[in-house]
């Protein structure tokens, strides 16, 4: 009855780990491929609230205007608008608004009908982040590998820090992965479950191994038993 009970468990527990090994590496191969879920790419938008209390809003190329919150927009004749917008905010002090995207860098007055074309630092093929601004003129611009800060409206920059990219990446993405942090509590929950579930099987499977042998070794008569006793 017991090594019933064992191989029902061995079974089932089986099946429910599987299940989650395949749902994990189904989700792992659709987040390489967002395109698949119909998931929007270029049609994201940046969306700024000006001095005025106007609204503007950033899609690849354009930029739009609302002054009634939102009901209508305007597109603004501005044909210098990042095709790969990154981040769009305002400055600390009130007085400009910053658009970064991976080609181009605008600074905006306060009320985001003046702009100026500024310059990216030399990236080298590292990707844009984010960017915090103070004023017209002071800003940080975050990539992957560090940070640039500008202190004449994005016209120069000069590195303020930089890190190891690939050291510091692969490290916290193993370490992620390994602890179930990258994806907080609920992975975590996932990882203790599939754990208990693996141990368990282990178990099992040795038990199952066991009693298989035994009852292998015990049901077989020895040699002695079949050969038929010889002539005296």
């Amino acid at each position: 009855m017991r090594l019933r009970w064992y191989r029902r468990a061995h079974r089932w527990i089986g099946l429910a780990s599987t299940l989650v090994v395949l749902v994990v590496s189904a989700t792992g191969v659709l987040l390489h491929h967002p395109g698949w879920l119909g998931a929007a790419g270029d049609d994201l938008v940046l969306l700024a609230s000006t001095a005025d209390g106007a609204l503007l809003r950033v899609a690849p190329g354009i930029l739009e205007r609302s002054d009634d919150g939102g009901v209508s927009w305007q597109e603004s004749p501005l044909d210098l608008v990042p095709t790969r917008p990154v981040r769009m905010t305002v400055s600390t002090d009130g007085r400009a608004i910053w658009l970064v995207g991976d080609d181009g860098l605008l600074v905006g007055d306060a009320t985001g009908t003046l702009w100026e074309l500024g310059l990216l630092p030399a990236l080298e093929g590292r990707a844009i982040m984010d960017l915090a601004a103070r004023s017209a003129d002071h800003a940080t611009l975050l990539s992957n590998t560090g940070a640039w800060t500008t202190e004449d409206g994005g016209q120069s920059w000069s590195p303020s820090w930089q890190t190891d990219r690939d050291a510091g990446r692969l490290l916290s993405l193993i370490h992620g992965l390994h602890t179930g942090h990258l994806g907080g509590a609920a992975l975590m929950l996932v990882y203790d479950i599939a754990a208990g579930g693996l141990l368990i099987l282990v178990v099992t499977g040795v038990v199952l191994a066991l009693r298989g042998k035994k009852r292998q070794s015990g049901g077989m008569p020895c040699r002695g038993q079949l050969d038929p006793p010889g002539p005296s």
